[in-house]
């Protein structure tokens, strides 16, 4: 199914719109569906299979195009003017809840509002941050470090998320995959040092632990790939360092 197919599909359930008034919805879902597409590129997929991933996301269209019909009122024929364009733009973007759309509010929460991801390590000490850092087309943010107690060892964990820097972008799925905490002596934990995490293709967020020892003041974020590093002091509370 190509980007015309899906449109004629979820405009077919849309029976109380004028001819006019369907363009209209035609020309958001397109443009929301060329950005996704532009992005998967940007990614290194090729035009067929971006194509397909982004229809994929999209959501059955004829599910779509019913949940969007059940938003205009029964006599929706007779509202003209202003109103009409605005509650098209406000509709499509209702629609976007029903399905794996409704990503997109995380994609833009995430620039102002962090995650909950806390683990159930007993913690001596924590400090929200707020450190950002763009790698490629996306964002990762640090906003919370810890450190505490784990099967044993003393651990710093750092929470991050990460997303597009235009909301509603697909952020890479190997951000997060290539990304490792490491000591100030360059010690990684033997597990790999990822905590539970979650997310979806617009944005990701996990937890990262390294060893750490009285004294020490800060730990590195590591990310590596394709001849790119990135590195990212993160300060511990202060009581760890005393």
């Amino acid at each position: 199914m190509d980007r015309a197919e899906y449109c004629a599909q979820v405009l077919s359930h849309l029976r109380r719109l004028s001819r006019e008034e369907k363009e209209a919805v035609r020309a958001e879902l397109e443009e929301h569906m060329e950005d996704h597409i532009c992005a998967l590129l940007e990614l290194g997929y090729d035009e067929r299979l971006a194509e397909e991933r982004t229809m994929a996301a999209m959501g059955d269209p004829a599910e779509v195009g019913r949940e969007m019909d059940k938003q205009y009122p029964r006599y929706w024929d007779r509202i003209t003017g202003v109103s009409v364009i605005v509650s098209i733009v406000m509709i499509f973007v209702m629609v976007l809840g029903i399905g794996s759309l409704g990503f997109l509010w995380d994609s833009v929460a995430f620039h102002f509002r962090a995650p909950e991801n806390r683990s159930a390590m007993d913690y001596t000490a924590e400090e929200e941050r707020d450190i950002r850092v763009t790698v490629g087309n996306d964002v990762l943010r640090v906003y919370r470090v810890s450190v505490g107690i784990k099967e044993g060892e003393r651990v710093a964990e750092v929470a991050v998320c990460t997303y597009d820097r235009i909301p509603g972008g697909i952020v890479s799925g190997k951000l997060l995959d290539c990304l490792t905490a490491e000591s100030q002596r360059g010690e990684t934990r033997w597990d790999g040092g990822h905590g539970g995490g979650g997310g979806h293709w617009l944005a990701e967020y996990t937890r990262l632990r390294a060893p750490v020892r009285l004294g020490d003041d800060h730990i590195t974020l590591r990310y590596e790939r394709l001849g790119e590093t990135v590195l990212i002091d993160i300060p511990l509370p202060e009581e760890v360092g005393s």
